[in-house]
């Protein structure tokens, strides 16, 4: 299988489990008003969507030769109290049309694209790292990012079986594409944010490790990656930072 066809398989994978997340979800969850601290299912989808649209308008900008919007110029984690009020009011109807809209450009998007297009790092935002290619930041934003966020929600709300499954899967597929320790690290670290956020404190331990094995230059960012909390006190976790 192609690059482009295993991108392709991953982006409906994500797309698959956003309407399944829907699906599942009950009247009073879809009844539930968020705030900007305690997001509902809806914000938490609208989050998702906005995140997904930041990176199509960034690559549609930079293979156009264009400048990225003034809005783009800074992180998406810092608008978050806008997304909250840009989307609060939508109605399921629509956050529903937007998902399905999104998709098919994104989709569409990586079918214009060559596989040189996808490995080009002359494509990429200058402040991204030297490693990163286009497909890895497509497949980050719209699979990766898309499940850890629906998985934490779930696993507030007692689904914890079904996402496990769909991330123990995405890993496996992830891994498959590419034979590149560094890249295994990364998905392996992603499935290890997946274990501690949804409450599977030893798996996410070993994966942790594991992964930063492979990526030791994960070791600064995990000091400060909230998906961890849940394990930062655990003394083989601690012992990361301790100095030999």
């Amino acid at each position: 299988m192609s690059l482009k066809e295993n991108v392709l398989k991953l982006l409906e994978i994500g797309y698959q489990e956003q309407l399944a997340f829907i699906e599942r979800l009950t009247d009073d969850e879809r009844a539930v008003v968020g705030t900007p601290d305690q997001w509902s299912a809806k914000n938490v989808l609208s989050h998702i969507l906005a995140w997904n649209e930041d990176m199509l308008v960034r690559f549609e900008a930079i293979r156009q030769g264009q400048p990225l919007p003034p809005e783009l110029e800074g992180e998406i984690d810092h608008q978050n109290l806008h997304l909250y009020e840009a989307h609060k009011d939508d109605s399921w109807a629509t956050v529903r049309q937007i998902a399905d809209t999104l998709y098919q450009r994104i989709v569409q998007f990586v079918q214009d694209s060559s596989e040189a297009d996808l490995l080009d790092r002359a494509q990429m935002p200058p402040a991204s790292s030297d490693s990163m290619r286009p497909w890895r930041w497509i497949v980050g934003s719209t699979v990766t990012h898309t499940l850890l966020h629906l998985a934490d929600y779930d696993a507030k709300h007692r689904r914890q079986d079904h996402s496990t499954q769909i991330q123990e899967v995405l890993a496996a597929q992830l891994i498959s594409m590419i034979d590149e320790p560094a890249w295994h690290g990364e998905v392996i670290y992603n499935l290890g944010c997946y274990y501690a956020i949804s409450g599977q404190k030893e798996k996410a331990i070993g994966k942790i490790l594991e992964a930063l094995a492979l990526r030791p230059d994960l070791l600064e960012w995990s000091k400060q990656d909230s998906d961890l909390n849940s394990i930062r006190d655990d003394a083989r976790f601690q012992a990361l930072y301790v100095a030999p």
